[in-house]
């Protein structure tokens, strides 16, 4: 999905990527194999510029293994919900933010300027 972020200097273009949008617990998974999810899922991740991490569900193996890649990738994560995640989990996160609204200001302000 693209969507526009108003930042306070301008407009950026930011590609976002929800893997629950192409694969989830409710569709039919016949033709579709776990490892195929999971590549999917992973190599998303090692092409993003920033990983952004919702921490109201802090027992995702998905999650954790999301993370990893991140951290081995040197992709900055950056964490909301008030939750508390394992701390191998914590361990991997740069920036720790309670809300979602919270967590996208830090992203325009500190991230946006020197992606763009």
């Amino acid at each position: 999905m693209n969507v526009k972020l108003l930042a306070i200097k301008g407009t950026c273009e930011v590609k976002m990527i929800n893997p629950v949008e192409y694969y989830n617990f409710e569709m039919d998974l016949t033709n579709i194999s776990e490892k195929e999810i999971k590549d999917f899922d992973l190599t998303a991740v090692r092409k993003s510029d920033i990983v952004l991490v919702n921490f109201n569900y802090p027992d995702s193996i998905g999650t954790a293994q999301e993370l990893q890649v991140a951290e081995d990738n040197h992709i900055p994560i950056i964490a909301f919900g008030t939750e508390k995640a394992h701390p191998w989990m914590e361990l991997n996160v740069s920036k720790r933010c309670t809300t979602l609204e919270e967590a996208v200001e830090y992203i325009v302000e500190f991230y946006l300027p020197i992606l763009n």
